[in-house]
């Protein structure tokens, strides 16, 4: 399942690697959030701040990119994006 946003200019493409988890505290979805232009290609060069919000019965466990030299919190909510990535876990 894909889902995506809008966003100027492009747009944000979320892809979960599973979209049925079971309710027992230990499934995971990791949901990666990419960067796309108007065309749907990749976007790896333009870095963005994104924000996740998760509702429902989900918590969000992690969210961050994969910049060696990033010094945020993995348990925040906002991140910029990495080489145009994004990963959130739920």
């Amino acid at each position: 399942m894909t889902h995506q946003l809008n966003y100027e200019p492009g747009e944000l493409k979320a892809e979960p690697d599973k979209v049925c988890l079971t309710a027992d505290n230990e499934d995971l979805s990791f949901i990666t959030v990419k960067l796309v232009d108007h065309k749907g290609s990749e976007n790896l060069y333009e870095s963005r701040k994104i924000h996740v919000r998760v509702e429902g019965e989900g918590v969000l466990q992690g969210f961050g990119n994969a910049d060696p030299q990033s010094t945020g919190s993995y348990d925040g909510y906002e991140w910029e994006t990495y080489d145009g990535y994004v990963m959130a876990v739920i």
